[in-house]
């Protein structure tokens, strides 16, 4: 038995659903639901009831939720406690970080919260932006860390002995479109077969835009694109009322189609265009903060 798992039993609780429950856990379904088997394989009974409307507590899963929620309290307890104890001091720290506009997306915002649970002394101040000021703000020094797609790297290839790398949530790009457009009846596709595909970007969206251009361009194709003026999470609303498509990272793609899964469809790319989101800092800092961090990154995200 493992706390990972214990956390994936409470999370279906929670949810209700093995699908909802897996993504907030950033893992496949089919992944997630092979841990709740066998966390119940070692348990030796049955913690929930199936159904196609969802899941339920079965009588053991009830009681068996008491002592799962009483061990991963008392795992983070002893986590905070001692990981204060190896700290040369119990004063606040603080931990700057400047991110692209990914947050709620990734389930970054609730990552951030159980970190603070775990280190209470530290203090996280985070600032989102386009890629252009999350760049200027850790150049100036004013970020301990940037989280930055992996695309946007190049940026500091003469920074190459400069800059270390804290971690990386591989992710790629797909495409999101209504279910009325032809596309949607492929579950995947080449890139270059939406080439007569009118292209959704945001002009506030715009340090995205070059990445996606990009990676039409080696598709073999110059994107056709309507430019509107909205917020990020508009996306997903305009899309229902379109017959447009937008390529985004699969996972904003997915998190967007969660709001209107009758309406929109998430067709994955044969063709792999990597955008890992990538957590980054300056060799130089020795803000203790930062390794706490990516270490804490690191054991949610990459499993």
């Amino acid at each position: 038995m493992r706390i990972q798992q214990l956390e994936y039993f409470l999370k279906l609780i929670e949810t209700g659903s093995f699908s909802l429950a897996a993504d907030e856990c950033y893992i496949s379904p089919s992944a997630f639901s092979k841990q709740i088997r066998a966390l119940e394989e070692e348990l030796d009974t049955e913690l929930f009831s199936r159904s196609p409307s969802g899941v339920q507590l079965t009588a053991d899963g009830a009681e068996f939720t008491l002592h799962a929620r009483k061990i991963v309290d008392e795992y983070y307890e002893a986590i905070s406690k001692f990981a204060r104890g190896r700290s040369s001091t119990d004063e606040k720290q603080s931990l700057t970080i400047a991110s692209i506009i990914v947050l709620t997306e990734f389930h970054m915002i609730s990552v951030c919260d159980s970190f603070q649970q775990m280190y209470p002394n530290i203090d996280i101040q985070i600032t989102e932006g386009i890629s252009e000021i999350v760049i200027g703000r850790f150049n100036q020094g004013l970020a301990d860390i940037a989280i930055l797609y992996g695309n946007h790297l190049k940026c500091f290839q003469n920074q190459n002995k400069c800059i270390k790398i804290l971690f990386s949530i591989p992710d790629q790009m797909a495409l999101l479109t209504s279910i009325n457009n032809p596309l949607a009846e492929n579950d995947s596709i080449y890139l270059s077969e939406a080439r007569n595909e009118t292209f959704f970007i945001l002009k506030s969206n715009s340090q995205f835009v070059p990445i996606y251009i990009d990676a039409c361009r080696e598709a073999g194709f110059i994107p056709k694109y309507s430019r509107y003026y909205m917020r990020l999470q508009s996306v997903a609303e305009k899309l229902v009322k379109s017959d447009e498509v937008a390529l985004l990272s699969e996972t904003m793609a997915r998190y967007y189609c969660s709001q209107y899964p009758d309406s929109l469809k998430v067709i994955s790319l044969k063709d792999r265009y990597p955008m890992d989101l990538t957590g980054i800092a300056k060799k130089s800092n020795d803000n203790p903060a930062i390794d706490l961090f990516s270490q804490h990154i690191r054991s949610v995200f990459e499993k």
